[in-house]
């Protein structure tokens, strides 16, 4: 883990969790672990993602088999971004996103 992906990690699984792969992968590499991304694991609160289904269904798709991997998508993007962004900028990269109609 890094601190470009320990976000994503820490959304996905529990903070427990990634502290353990945390901890391992320090052991494993012979170093001491990396304090500030330790600290941040016991510092994690779990943001919510600012979209759902009904944001796709508002913008006139109709549920599809794409439906889920839009959003998969742009909550992969939000993660990428340290789950930053708000719901207007998830929406703006879910319209940058949206297939050509």
């Amino acid at each position: 883990l890094t601190a470009h992906n320990l976000t994503a990690a820490l959304y996905r699984r529990d903070a427990p969790a990634v502290r353990r792969l945390l901890l391992l992968q320090a052991a494993t590499a012979g170093q001491p672990p990396d304090a500030a991304l330790l600290a941040r694991a016991a510092a994690w609160r779990q943001p919510s993602f600012p979209l759902g289904g009904q944001d796709l269904l508002a913008l006139g798709l109709t549920p599809s088999p794409q439906f889920g991997a839009l959003l998969q998508a742009v909550e992969d993007w939000w993660l990428a971004a340290d789950a930053q962004p708000d719901r207007a900028a998830c929406l703006a990269e879910l319209k940058r996103r949206l297939p050509a109609r």
